[in-house]
């Protein structure tokens, strides 16, 4: 393995990974390897080779919602989890009928049956006579529907809408994987 000296403060090593002023750069396609704890049945790599923070800009995907200033999206990607946290503010009712849904900045991962959530955390001008809302989105879908739970238990969609007011705001976490 060849070791070079880049500048005053960095060295490369041949094998891909270069430290820069106390920052490690590891060559795309590797990461940092776990495999010396290999103690679980059925895992598929012990290989961490993402790490993403960043921001977007949240909407909702359906219906035609006017956006107040109060609108930011966080997410920090780990491996193939990302974590997301949003604040959506609107004015004025958008057309009802369309259930609620928010985009998301990463396509939630391809497997059969596989279902993420996410709770929310503030609300504003919405209908929370509900006694739970939540959000859920599907395998290969880059969009989280928002759901409810009514006084009989049952899940429904919350139509957007239906029970939100001119002005509004909800603010969530959601937790899914790429």
């Amino acid at each position: 393995m060849a070791i070079s000296k880049i500048g005053s403060n960095s060295v490369n090593l041949a094998s891909g990974l270069d430290i820069a002023d106390g920052d490690i750069t590891v060559a795309s396609g590797h990461g940092l390897s776990f495999a010396s704890t290999s103690d679980l049945a059925g895992k598929s790599s012990e290989l961490l080779a993402d790490y993403e923070e960043g921001t977007w800009t949240p909407t909702f995907s359906t219906g035609s919602w006017t956006y107040a200033a109060s609108r930011v999206g966080l997410y920090s990607k780990i491996g193939d989890t990302v974590v997301v946290s949003a604040t959506i503010g609107w004015t004025g009712t958008p057309n009802a009928g369309n259930t609620l849904a928010v985009d998301l900045p990463f396509t939630i991962k391809n497997v059969d049956y596989y279902r993420a959530l996410g709770t929310l955390g503030y609300i504003d001008d919405l209908d929370t006579s509900d006694k739970m809302l939540t959000l859920s989105g599907s395998a290969n879908a880059a969009f989280a529907y928002f759901y409810r739970l009514n006084d009989n238990a049952t899940p429904s969609a919350l139509n957007d809408g239906s029970g939100t007011g001119t002005t509004g705001e909800i603010q969530f976490t959601f937790v899914y994987r790429v």
